[in-house]
Order: structure tokens, then sequence, then C-alpha cells
């Protein structure tokens, strides 16, 4: 699996020189959480049970950054972390404690631009579901912890200002600009970004939807997610 997703030196560059100045690292405004997870789902995750991008890895036991993914997609949908929604919303302490794990793990591992997830839209995507979930992900965690937590939320950040216009058209850079936005509003220290995600998006969101409210490829699948 490791030749098919190579670790992107110029990824880690493009981290590096975006990563915003030291200054103060804490929660300015907790939005809503994206949408409602589904608990089964959550307790599947949590009993070794990945389903991702219509395949299923068993690994009791495991960091999900153990796994073999067993396709492209699959890895894409694991460091999007959309399966945050559902490990939480089991509303259990232990998975609570989980995620925490598993979001410092990928911090520690990948988080100065390592690893397959790393595209816009994921790190769009995946920001987004820290920022929505840091009331969980930040309870009782140890000061250490979440300096760790913060830096690679701020990394993460930095990268979208440079690089999320540079996703493909459609949900891609909506997902993408939808995290600047999240970070922009949510990080303390990041407000200046939130007229520039906003154009941005609205941009996007106006060339991309048309006046019926469809969007190019048809799929409802993207659309139900551009609608959320």
């Amino acid at each position: 699996m490791a030749s098919m997703l190579p670790t992107d030196w110029t990824t880690r560059m493009r981290v590096r020189r975006a990563h915003p100045r030291a200054g103060s690292r804490a929660i300015a405004w907790q939005p809503e959480p994206r949408g409602t997870g589904s608990s089964r789902h959550g307790r599947q995750i949590l009993g070794g049970l990945w389903h991702l991008a219509g395949q299923v890895v068993e690994a009791p036991g495991q960091s999900p950054w153990d796994l073999e993914p067993p396709s492209i997609q699959f890895a894409m949908q694991l460091h999007g972390q959309g399966w945050l929604d559902d490990v939480i919303a089991t509303g259990d302490r232990a998975a609570a404690a989980m995620a925490r794990d598993w979001t410092l793990d990928w911090a520690q591992r990948f988080g100065s631009g390592r690893g397959p997830g790393w595209s816009p839209a994921l790190t769009g995507r995946r920001l987004l579901r820290w920022i929505s979930h840091a009331p969980v992900l930040l309870a009782g965690m140890p000061a250490p912890d979440q300096t760790a937590w913060f830096e690679a939320a701020y990394g993460q950040a930095g990268y979208l200002n440079r690089h999320a216009e540079t996703a493909p058209e459609g949900l891609p850079r909506m997902e993408a600009l939808t995290g600047l936005l999240h970070a922009a509003v949510a990080l303390e220290g990041l407000e200046h970004l939130e007229s520039k995600a906003i154009r941005a998006l609205t941009s996007a969101v106006d060339r991309d939807i048309d006046e019926g409210g469809g969007i190019a490829s048809r799929n409802p699948e993207a659309l139900l997610e551009v609608a959320t």
C-alpha cells in the first residue's frame, strides 16, 4: 500500500511554509457540529469495523492509522475523518477518548504534511470536523496534547489559506473553503481570513450551483454534501 500512497515532500514544504506565525492558539467561537453522525456506524468503528468507500476492513483494537487501506478511495475517506461524526454520535466517554487519541495520533504522524490526506478538500473536511467537535476532543486533554492538537489545526488552516482555491471546482473546492471559513471564525487570531473565505466560497457556490439548485455532476450524494 505504501507504493500507492507515496509521501510527497513538496506537500510537507507547503505545510511548513503556510503554518501561521506563533501566537495565541485557542478556540474563539464554537460553531455547531456540521451534522449528526450515525451512532450505529460509530459503534461499528469502535469495534474495529471500518466501512468506507464501499469497502470493509476489520481491525479490532488497532489505530486507524495502522490499517492497510484496500484502495486510494478508502484511504481518502479515512484521512478526511468524516467518521468522527459517527464515533462522537455514540455519546460514550470511551468513544470520546478514542476520538481524542486518534486525532492526536494523526497530528503526530501526519500533521507536518505527510501521508495521503493533504488534498485541499480532505484538509477542509478534516479541519471542519476537528473544529466542530473541539469541545469533545479537547475535554480533559493534557496541556502538551492540546498544544499538539492546536498546532496541527492551525497548520491545516494555514495550508487551506494558501491552497483551498486550487481544489477542483464543485464539491472539493466547497469542502476546502468551508474548512477555511470554519477556521477563520473559530480559531483565535485567524479572523482576518474570514472575508477571503466568504468571498471565495460565495463565488464557488454561484459558479457550481445552478438556478434550480443542482450541481454539474448530478450526483445526489455530492448534492447532499453541498447542501449540508
